[in-house]
């Protein structure tokens, strides 16, 4: 049976995350006066880069049978996906305020003269991926809790191809077995991940905005670096209070460090900050 505790975490981990995306959309905008199309544009990017061509890559990848050999070696696993999702979320941010900034001259649309915009973009990037796949899965958690407790899992079972019912029969397990500690321990992990994609959008944006065409790979190798240190921090079996601490902490200083160089390159001038 899956407990009224882990089903209760379940629904508040699920709300947890539309009201992140949905606060975080309201105060950005109502603080700074941000354009709201950005918002959804961040979203957008992380959906076409990150659930589209990164996952086309990890097919691709798998289908050859390099995965195998890669998650044989942890350090190569955490090298390989912190660097696919480095190119593929910072390239995506880069290309998606390129194209926005070429229509922002088009149609004379000020959104990329006003730097606080770099936060919404943010903001949606990150948003849209705690919904995306947070959401989904609580969705899925909760269906499997439901099977589970009133004695319906041999009947999905029996729909699916016998090869793939050893995963389902794990899901379940690690389901009844998982305190709802680890649901709200997801929703630390969710902040610590819109903090990131803030600060990471911020610093694409100042390459794209300020011409300074390093701050891509620049990027691209600090998304890297902090995916990578997850992955193997995760594999060591560190305990999970303990690793969502370190991941917050190495989100707070990346995204310290990526702000910092944002201020300095876009509030320069008087005229770079107004509304």
């Amino acid at each position: 049976m899956v407990s009224g505790a882990t089903i209760f975490a379940i629904i508040f981990e699920m709300i947890f995350v539309l009201a992140l995306a949905t606060v975080m959309c309201i105060v950005i905008k109502k603080k700074y006066k941000t354009s709201l199309p950005l918002f959804f544009i961040g979203g957008a990017t992380f959906f076409v880069f990150a659930m589209i061509l990164e996952r086309i890559l990890h097919s691709v990848v798998m289908l050859t049978g390099a995965m195998e050999k890669l998650q044989a070696n942890i350090w190569l696993y955490a090298l390989y996906g912190g660097l696919a999702a480095g190119i593929f979320e910072e390239v995506g941010r880069y290309v998606v305020l390129t194209v926005v900034r070429s229509v922002c001259v088009k149609k004379n649309w000020k959104a990329m003269e006003k730097p606080y915009n770099a936060l919404m973009f943010g903001a949606g990037h990150g948003g849209f991926e705690a919904v995306l796949l947070i959401f989904s899965a609580m969705i899925n958690n909760m269906l499997f809790a439901v099977l589970i407790n009133t004695g319906r899992t041999e009947w999905l079972l029996s729909q699916i191809p016998e090869a793939q019912q050893g995963t389902y029969i794990q899901a379940f397990e690690t389901l009844k077995t998982a305190g709802s500690y680890v649901f709200y321990l997801g929703c630390l992990e969710r902040v610590s991940a819109v903090i990131l994609h803030i600060g990471f959008s911020a610093l694409v944006w100042t390459a794209v905005t300020k011409k300074k065409g390093l701050l891509l790979p620049a990027a691209i190798l600090l998304h890297a670096l902090v995916d990578g240190v997850m992955v193997v921090l995760s594999s060591k079996g560190i305990n999970n209070f303990l690793l969502e601490g370190i991941i917050l902490v190495m989100a707070l200083i990346s995204t310290a460090v990526c702000l910092t160089v944002w201020k300095k390159s876009c509030f320069s001038s008087s005229a770079s900050i107004s509304d």
